[in-house]
Formats: C-alpha cells, sequence, structure tokens
C-alpha cells in the first residue's frame, strides 16, 4: 500500500505535489491551490443559481387554483350557480362558503405540510468540501457553483458533476444515476456525477455542472428500494370507495327522485350539496398535516425522517440493531492503565504511540492516544509518513510509521513504530512465541474486564526485525451512556426488542452489556451470520444448527464487520420482524436502505444519510425510543381519524338517503348539510396536534380496526337519527322545519363527538384528554351549531329547552357508542376473528 506522507512537523498532512491537469475546456484556468474567490464565487452563483432541482411546488396562487379544481369543487360550483340563478341567495351564500372553507383547509394543510418538509430538507442538506479562497471549508452542497475546487472522500455524496484532478483513484458508486450497484474505479481527468457516493479513495475535482445542467438534473434517477406506505395506500382506498359507496347512493336518490317527479332543481342542488360534504376531501390533506406535524416533533426531538413513511415505519419496529458505539455508549475512547511489556516505562509507551497518530483523519483511538499524552517536543521525534500494513490500518489491523528524532549532536537518528491490533503488530515483528502466549494473554485480560487493547513495537534505524521490542498494550474503553440504562427499560416497554452490534471482541461486548442491564447472552458474527446467503437465508457453514435461535435470544452480536450488517436485517426480516439499524459509514448504508428503519447516527458519512430514513442530530437510544413512541402516536391518531371520516360518510349519507326512500322526503335542508360540513372542518385542522396516548405494543396499519370502529359507530349513528325521527313523528307535535333543525343538531353533535370516540380506544374520560385546541375547536363548532339551532339562522328556531333535550339525547347516544366500542374491542380479543374483514378488503386494507 502507499504510504502517507507527513510534513516536518508532527502530523500535518503534505499536498498531493503532483502536477494538476486542465480540468475541463470550459474552466482551463482554474486555481488548484486556491480555488475560486469569495467574489467569483458570487458572481456564477448569481449566473447559475443554487446547485439544486426545482422541488416542483406550486406558488400560492396555482394552490389555490388547485384547491377550487377538482370533481368536489366542480359540483359545489355548479350547485351554487344552479342555487343562485333559481333565486335562493341564502342556499347559494352556505354553498359558496363550504366551497372557500374546503379549499381554505386544503390551503392551510398544503402550506404546513410543505413548511414542515422544506425546513426537513434544509436539515437533510448535503455539505460539501470545498476550497475558496485558499481555506478548505465545509458548505452546504446547495452553494458550489461551477468552477469550485471540492474534495471527495469515503462516505460523501458527489454534489455537482466534476472532473477528478491529479493523481490517485477514486471508487465511485452510481446506482443513484444507472441502477447498476457496481462501485467503478476513476482516475485523474474522469467525470464524476452529482448524486454518486464515493466508497473509497480521496481526490480533489473541479465542479464542471451544478443543479439542472447536470447528469442528475437533466436525466429522472434511478433510485433506490423505493419503501412502500401502507398508511397512505390505505387513505388512499378509504378515499376512493368512499366516494363511490356515496355516488352510487347520490345515484340512487336522483333515480327515485325522477320516479317519484320531485321537484328537479331541488334534487339536484341537494344531491350535489350532500354528495360535496360527504366525500372525505380532507383525508389527503390531514393525512399530510399529521405526518408533517409530527415529523417536525420528531425533529425537535434530534430525529430527523428524510422520508415520511419512515414514521410509519417506526411504529411498527419490533428490533433495533444498534451500534454500541454513540448509541449504547459514548462515541469516544478513553484510556485505561497499560500495560507493559518491553518499554522503559509508561511515558516511552505512550509518546511512542502518538507519533503514530495523525492529526489529520484521526481515528477514535488516535483521539484517544493523544488526549492521554502530553504535548510531543521536537526532542521526541517527526513522523515522516504511516504506511498501512493491513487493510483496516486504524481499528483491527496494523499501521506503521517512521520518525526522525533529532539528537544534540546535530544528527538525526530514525526509528520505526508499529500500532494496531496486538497479535497483527506481534505477527510483523516476529516475536518469540513466548512472548506473543504473553501478549494473547493479556488482550484476554483486557477485554474480560471490557478493554480494547492497542499493540505498540518499536525499532531503532530502520527496523529490521531483530531490532523490534514490543513496549506494550494501551487500554482503552468506551464509557457507558449514563441514559443507557433507562433508555433500554424504555424501550422494553414499548415492547422493542434491543440488539446491540459492535465490532468488539465477545468478550468485551458482554461486558459493556452487562454493565447497562441489557443482558449476557453474546454471539459472534462469523458464527451466526456468515452462514447466510445473500437473501438472508439460512446456509450451510460454521455456525451450527441452532443458528436461527441464536439470533432470536441474542442480546449482542460480536466482531460485526460492514458485510455483516446486511445479512443480519435479511435474517431477522426473514423471522418476521421489522427491523431499524443504526449506522454512521459509508460501508452501512446498504443496510440502512434494506432495513424498515434505517437510522444514520450523529456524525454519519453523506452515504450514511442519503440511504437512512431517520437522521439522528444527537447520540443516544433515548432518542430513538422517543421517536418510535411518537410515531405510534401519530399513527394513532391516523387511524382514529379515518375512522371518524368512514363513520361520519355513513351516518350522514346514509341516513339521509335511507330516510328520502323509506319517507319520500330528505330529513334536513340543503342549507343545513352545508352547515354540517363548514362545522365539521375546523376540528380537523387540529387533530395532528392531539394527545392521544400512544400503542404499548409495536403497531402497524390496522385496517381491520378501523372498520370495525367506524362500522359500529356508522350504524349507531344512523340507528339513533332514525330513532330520533320516529320519536319526533309519534311522539311530538312539532312543525316540519322544528323537526329538520333538532336532527340538525343532534347530528352536528354527534358527529363532533366521534372524534373523541375515535382517538383512542378504552372509556373518553380517561387521561389524556384531547389537545387544548382540538378541544376548543370542538367545543367552538358545537356552541356555534347551538346557537344556530337555538336563534334560527338558516333554519327554524327551537329555543333553549328543546336544544337541551336534543343535548341530552346525544349524550346518551355518545356514552352507548363508548360502550359499544368498549365491547366490541373485548370481543375481538377474546375471538372474533375476521370482524369487517370483507369491508376493509373493499377499502384497501390488507
Amino acid at each position: 500500500m502507499e504510504p502517507v506522507l507527513m510534513d516536518a512537523l508532527p502530523f500535518s498532512p503534505i499536498g498531493d505535489p503532483a502536477a494538476h491537469r486542465p480540468p475541463s475546456p470550459e474552466y482551463p484556468d482554474v486555481d488548484c491551490d486556491h480555488g475560486l474567490s469569495s467574489g467569483q464565487a458570487a458572481d456564477l452563483l448569481a449566473e447559475w443559481g443554487a446547485n439544486r432541482l426545482d422541488d416542483g411546488n406550486p406558488g400560492r396562487l396555482r394552490r389555490l387554483a388547485n384547491s377550487l379544481s377538482g370533481p368536489v369543487a366542480w359540483m359545489l360550483q355548479a350547485a351554487a350557480l344552479l342555487a343562485l340563478a333559481a333565486g335562493r341567495w341564502a342556499d347559494g351564500a352556505l354553498i359558496l362558503t363550504l366551497l372557500l372553507v374546503n379549499a381554505g383547509v386544503s390551503l392551510v394543510e398544503q402550506r404546513h405540510a410543505g413548511r414542515a418538509l422544506s425546513r426537513l430538507g434544509r436539515r437533510l442538506a448535503p455539505m460539501a468540501r470545498v476550497l475558496r479562497d485558499g481555506v478548505w471549508a465545509d458548505r452546504p452542497a446547495d452553494e458550489v457553483v461551477p468552477g469550485d475546487v471540492i474534495f471527495l472522500k469515503l462516505g460523501r455524496v458527489v454534489p455537482a458533476d466534476a472532473v477528478l484532478l491529479g493523481e490517485g483513484a477514486l471508487s465511485i458508486d452510481a446506482s443513484m444515476l444507472t441502477g447498476d450497484r457496481r462501485v467503478i474505479a476513476k482516475t485523474g481527468g474522469d467525470e464524476v456525477h452529482a448524486g454518486s457516493m464515493v466508497r473509497g479513495g480521496e481526490m480533489k475535482a473541479v465542479v464542471t455542472a451544478t443543479g439542472p445542467t447536470t447528469l442528475f438534473g437533466r436525466s429522472p434517477p434511478v433510485t433506490a428500494r423505493r419503501k412502500p406506505s401502507a398508511l397512505r395506500a390505505a387513505m388512499l382506498g378509504i378515499g376512493n370507495t368512499l366516494v363511490a359507496l356515496t355516488l352510487v347512493m347520490m345515484v340512487t336518490v336522483m333515480i327515485l327522485a325522477l320516479y317519484r317527479q320531485d321537484p328537479p332543481l331541488e334534487t339536484v342542488l341537494f344531491v350535489l350539496v350532500l354528495s360535496a360534504a360527504s366525500i372525505p376531501l380532507a383525508l389527503p390533506a390531514v393525512l399530510s398535516m399529521t405526518l408533517s406535524a409530527g415529523a417536525l416533533r420528531l425533529e425537535r426531538m434530534k430525529a430527523v425522517v428524510a422520508r415520511m413513511a419512515a414514521i410509519e415505519d417506526l411504529a411498527g419496529l419490533d428490533v433495533l440493531c444498534a451500534d454500541q458505539s454513540g448509541t449504547l455508549s459514548e462515541p469516544r475512547l478513553v484510556m485505561g492503565e497499560p500495560v507493559l511489556l518491553q518499554a522503559s516505562g509508561r511515558g516511552e509507551l505512550l509518546r511512542t504511540a502518538a507519533l503514530a497518530c495523525p492529526a489529520e483523519g484521526a481515528n477514535a483511538v488516535d483521539l484517544a492516544i493523544l488526549a492521554g499524552q502530553p504535548a510531543l517536543t521536537p526532542g521526541d521525534g517527526y513522523c515522516l509518513f504511516l504506511q498501512p500494513l493491513t487493510e483496516d490500518a486504524g481499528e483491527g489491523g496494523c499501521l506503521r510509521a517512521e520518525v526522525e528524532r533529532p539528537l544534540e549532536s546535530g544528527a538525526v537518528a530514525r526509528f520505526s513504530v508499529l500500532k494496531g491490533e496486538p497479535l497483527a503488530v506481534a505477527q510483523a515483528t516476529g516475536l518469540e512465541p513466548a512472548l506473543v502466549r504473553r501478549i494473547s494473554e493479556a488482550t484476554d485480560d483486557l477485554a474480560e474486564r471490557g478493554f480494547r487493547a492497542v499493540g505498540i513495537a518499536r525499532a531503532e534505524e530502520g527496523g529490521e526485525v531483530e531490532h523490534w521490542r514490543y513496549l506494550g498494550l494501551i487500554a482503552l474503553v468506551e464509557p457507558s451512556r449514563g441514559d443507557s440504562p433507562g433508555s433500554l427499560d424504555a424501550a422494553r416497554v414499548l415492547g422493542l426488542r434491543v440488539l446491540m452490534i459492535t465490532p468488539e471482541r465477545a468478550a468485551i461486548g458482554g461486558r459493556v452489556a452487562r454493565g447497562m442491564g441489557l443482558g449476557d447472552r453474546v454471539v459472534c458474527a462469523r458464527r451466526m451470520v456468515d452462514g447466510l446467503g445473500e437473501d438472508g437465508g439460512t446456509g450451510r457453514a460454521e455456525c451450527g444448527a441452532d443458528r436461527d435461535d441464536d439470533l432470536e435470544d441474542a442480546h449482542v452480536i460480536a466482531e460485526v464487520h460492514p458485510e455483516h450488517r446486511l445479512r443480519l436485517v435479511r435474517a431477522l426480516q426473514r423471522a418476521g420482524h421489522r427491523v431499524g439499524i443504526t449506522g454512521a459509514a459509508g460501508e452501512d448504508a446498504a443496510a440502512l436502505d434494506h432495513a424498515e428503519v434505517g437510522i444514520a447516527v450523529k456524525g454519519a458519512s453523506d452515504a450514511a444519510r442519503q440511504a437512512a430514513d431517520v437522521v439522528l442530530g444527537a447520540s443516544g437510544l433515548a432518542i430513538i425510543t422517543r421517536a418510535v413512541s411518537e410515531s405510534r402516536r401519530i399513527l394513532g391518531r391516523m387511524s382514529g381519524y379515518a375512522a371518524y371520516r368512514i363513520a361520519e360518510t355513513l351516518r350522514l349519507p346514509v341516513f339521509v338517503a335511507l330516510a328520502y326512500l323509506m319517507l319520500g322526503s330528505f330529513p334536513i335542508s340543503l342549507a343545513m348539510i352545508a352547515l354540517l360540513s363548514i362545522l365539521a372542518s375546523l376540528p380537523a385542522l387540529f387533530v395532528a396536534g392531539d394527545t392521544a396516548p400512544p400503542p404499548p405494543r409495536p403497531v402497524r396499519w390496522d385496517m381491520l380496526k378501523v372498520v370495525r370502529v367506524s362500522g359500529v359507530l356508522g350504524v349507531s349513528g344512523v340507528a339513533s337519527s332514525f330513532l330520533l325521527l320516529w320519536l319526533l313523528d309519534h311522539r311530538l307535535d312539532l312543525p316540519a322545519a322544528q323537526e329538520q333543525t333538532i336532527l340538525f343538531l343532534k347530528l352536528l353533535i354527534g358527529g363532533n363527538m366521534t372524534i373523541a370516540l375515535t382517538r383512542r380506544d378504552g372509556w373518553v374520560w380517561r387521561r389524556p384528554f384531547p389537545a387544548h385546541r382540538l378541544l376548543v375547536a370542538i367545543v367552538l363548532t358545537q356552541g356555534l351549531g347551538t346557537l344556530a339551532a337555538v336563534g334560527g339562522l338558516f333554519m327554524a328556531p327551537i329555543g333553549w329547552p328543546m336544544a337541551g333535550a336534543v343535548w341530552a339525547f346525544a349524550l346518551v347516544c355518545f356514552a352507548f357508542d363508548n360502550l359499544a366500542l368498549v365491547a366490541t374491542e373485548r370481543l375481538n380479543r377474546d375471538g372474533l376473528p375476521g370482524m369487517g374483514l370483507g369491508f376493509s378488503k373493499l377499502l384497501g386494507g390488507n
């Protein structure tokens, strides 16, 4: 392997001295040592625009035009024109108000969702290493301009089309553009394209195209695996089915009205407004608003979702593969008491180790060694270059450093240092077997106490084999996070199994896991995973026949390498689990992409962030458990609102259609239907902020439960409305106009109270109660509707005593509905399988 050159000062990297070729005909005069000046960059940014693609979001006027178009809006517009043409000004005004309210609700929810997505997009925006005014700095990728000199390295996403500079090579994954996951080697003068990932190597490049002028911008990208959203599909199925059912009922009413020779204008107006009021127009908007509001809450918890469907997947997680470092323990190493072997003292061991640690690109081991060593002096020596002796030089392999040390006589002495995995260092030095056994025993003893060992060897005058001295072992440990035991308890309460994955030896992983109360069942990745096929299936290998049992019972997977992660995810998925996994490196991207929820931890590479579904802004398991709990709460809100909309579609149009079929007249007026729809729109704006409790176990979208709840409430609502209609016709001698007002008030009260019944399981008086805004919206709409009924706004007045009687009747029905729901859920748990199965299939459930 090529050595890494070092300057005459300790730990300062030397730039590649090779001459740079002109990057492209368009930019022949680029200064690759100083880059663009700030002024040049500003001019180019103004000329070419930001380095991003048009997100396709329409402007305000376009959104308003969209909200005033479509089948429902067209029906309301036609009804308003007919009413105004017939001189029915009050009805026309109400219909126009309903049209504007529907459009306003849609605009408000789109605006909130758009703001949330924009904010999340800014948090997830990639960064680029750019040379400006002779200084390297990390800048937002959308500030990159043609002519910029950028630095590409492992884990980075190429921010724009560019040409590579100088000597060296990059390994490029262009699957986002081509769909081909093969890694391609690129050298100086080759082009790389925006959206590609750097899988290996480090090189400079000059930008040649940005934004829509890149290859990514000119052609549709071939995206990776798309994770479907059962929630969105269910919402679409519910909406389409309810639209179809409503239209069937309205066509039936039209045919019957023609047969009965009812007034055509009255019938057409009534059917148009009832259809528009009954179709769940707000369902997709409420879904988007609820998800976006939930995403913002997760962002405040330092968990940024890269796709909205990840909220649904988080709610269903039952296994979390969590990295030891950064998630369950601190993302740093601290030094313990070293083991001295052939060193003259502790100082010689630490000084020698520090000379083999680069300041630029230092990993956690290097930083811990440098932190435990006082500042080096010129007398300690200067590192000339570092040379990896194994593929993984920093963590599990071996690194060689060549050092010069000035002597008092003015001469210069040279010596070599080996740093790395203890037995790898011993093998490179050719030690006698007795000392190798001693090193192995000391390494095992440190592992049993939870310490990682780093071996240090030194050789004078060129490092001949016979001159090597094995100075000793440096003991390093990751401190456990203080909040990990509590976070593990919270995960258990949520029914979320945490499986710790670590590159450490089994003894170290077991010690760490036991210390935080995770468990003591530890298995090695090579025993359990190496025998799994590419699809995660069982294979014949050294794993043994009990490998699957090991996977189900394990608390810790030790000695995990990047190639193990994807196979581990697939094996858990084949066992029926919904899997989340944390990761940081570019090599983790495949596992993050294939898990139900890939979680990029704080400080993750661009490649890991791009592949992940959730990006963490802070370390620790507590963030993930809070995100899971909040996601379950969000899914519960959507389940409750879907049940509410289905129930209301059954309550209103079914009752009105059946009453017309049976009695030959409409039970409520056209104005009442429009007013009911207007008043029902306000609470929908606040469903996203409700405080309903999260389910205690992993949840998925349960269409059967939605159908059960909505079916019980819908049938009960229709039955209670007919009961009230019978009482009015047979027990009370009231004018027909007042009977309509009484039915209007009952439908309004029952409809808004349905939100309280569907927002959570069990009895409604249990905490937590509805959020203040939702509660105020419900009380406000109920109050306005009651005042309209009492005072006679758009309807015949009924007075306060009769309004109080209607409220009493509605509250009795409300209590009965709550009792029916609790009984239905208990019966279902006790063995009434398949309740609502056929209707759930009709609505798009699974």
